[in-house]
């Protein structure tokens, strides 16, 4: 038995869970509501399919401190996953990464959040000097 979506159940109890784990099962997308979810602490959706995050978990689930996305099918990551400044724990291995170096993602968490946060500052700046 494997989960193919996101159970809307799971939504019902959105103040009150820290903790979710949705690991090795076939999900492919994570629902934009999740973002509801603000109580988060502990987000594990590795061995899944899931292609790509939505921005929004970036800016609304802020104390999350252990986020793991290992062995899905992303290439990217949303700039606003910069914003996790509780994060003690990103791990992103076994995803098809074309924006992040894999030395980088061996490094740890505190690389990975500088790299982001990096990268997001230098997009904001060059759209800075566009305007």
């Amino acid at each position: 038995f494997a989960l193919q979506r996101f159970p809307p159940e799971c939504l019902e109890l959105g103040w009150w869970i820290t903790s979710l784990w949705l690991s090795y099962n076939d999900l492919e997308a994570l629902p934009i509501c999740i973002e509801e979810m603000t109580t988060l602490k502990t987000l594990h959706i590795h061995h899944n399919r899931i292609m790509r995050l939505p921005p929004t978990l970036g800016i609304s689930l802020t104390r999350l401190t252990d986020l793991d996305i290992a062995y899905n099918q992303m290439t990217r990551l949303p700039l606003e996953m910069a914003n996790l400044s509780n994060i003690q724990r990103f791990e992103l291995r076994g995803n098809p990464w074309e924006t992040i170096p894999e030395e980088l993602i061996e490094a740890g968490t505190v690389g990975i959040v500088r790299f982001l946060k990096n990268l997001r500052d230098s997009i904001h700046g060059v759209l800075d000097l566009i305007r």
